[in-house]
């Protein structure tokens, strides 16, 4: 929202020991954002987003529901996958349907290592201005100019 792009910037972290993991049937899903099935990830962030680590042995399926209104993608790290009929190898992204149905991911002969993508589109407009993106010409201009200032701040671990 518009709102949003005039937050602090601030980090999130959590500990590998901290991130939600359900394994069944052949697939280990990591729940680092946003939630898959009935686990969801201790972190807020101030859009809702999802970021979900998965490892399929071979033939394993996963089923991730989606929101109709939710844009999503998936990018193979290893192996590759079956998302309805089209198939993505390693190194690949496959950009999922929006159509409120959940997404079948089925992992290919040698299995597959995937992290998927989802978020609904913030709307409003959108002015893109060098590395910022801002409501309008006026914002874009005071981002600009407040990182010239130097009052971007930093992030820090």
């Amino acid at each position: 929202a518009h709102a949003d792009r005039e937050i602090a910037p601030f980090a999130l972290h959590l500990k590998t020991a901290d991130v939600p993991v359900v394994a069944r049937d052949g697939v280990v899903a990591r729940v680092v954002l946003g939630e898959s099935g009935d686990t969801a990830s201790p972190l807020e962030t101030p859009t809702p987003v999802r970021l979900i680590d998965l490892t399929l042995a071979p033939g394993a399926r996963h089923l991730q529901a989606l929101a109709s209104d939710e844009n999503a993608f998936l990018l193979v790290l290893e192996g590759s996958v079956l998302v309805g009929a089209r198939e993505a190898s390693a190194d690949h992204a496959a950009i999922l349907a929006r159509d409120g149905e959940a997404a079948e991911i089925v992992a290919g002969p040698l299995g597959a290592r995937l992290t998927l993508f989802a978020g609904r589109p913030l709307g409003g407009p959108r002015v893109h201005a060098g590395p910022f993106v801002a409501s309008d010409a006026a914002q874009a201009r005071r981002f600009r100019d407040a990182f010239q200032a130097g009052r971007f701040g930093r992030l820090t671990p």
